[in-house]
């Protein structure tokens, strides 16, 4: 399930939620590239104890990393309201796009609720 609903939140407030990117084949999992659906939303890769950059819709990532087979990396989603002001009820996405010709794009969503 790539769609979690972080319900309720304010404006000004940041969020982040967690998805995890696990290589359940036999080859290294490149990650190609890490982009969103808005300037407001920005994804991270997170592997191996090293974090990268904020990657978002103006700010794409090109290749980031490797994921060995049978390991786990995490996609960190964030959310800023602020950059790009909506109310009521929002769905922002990060796409990635990988080497694995049977999942080459990855689409991971939050739903909220802006007040």
């Amino acid at each position: 399930q790539n769609l979690f609903d972080i319900g309720e939140m304010s404006v000004s407030d940041v969020k982040e939620q967690d998805f995890s990117l696990k290589n359940i084949g036999t080859n290294p999992l490149q990650i190609l590239n890490v982009n969103t659906s808005c300037g407001c939303t920005s994804g991270q890769i997170i592997y191996r104890g090293e974090t990268s950059k904020e990657y978002s819709m103006h700010a794409q990532s090109g290749y980031v990393t490797e994921i060995a087979p049978q390991d786990t990396a995490t996609l960190r989603l964030i959310y800023r309201p602020a950059i790009m002001p909506v109310y009521g009820p929002v769905e922002r996405e990060v796409y990635i796009t990988t080497n694995d010709p049977v999942n080459e794009k990855l689409v991971f969503s939050i739903k909220a609720t802006v007040k």
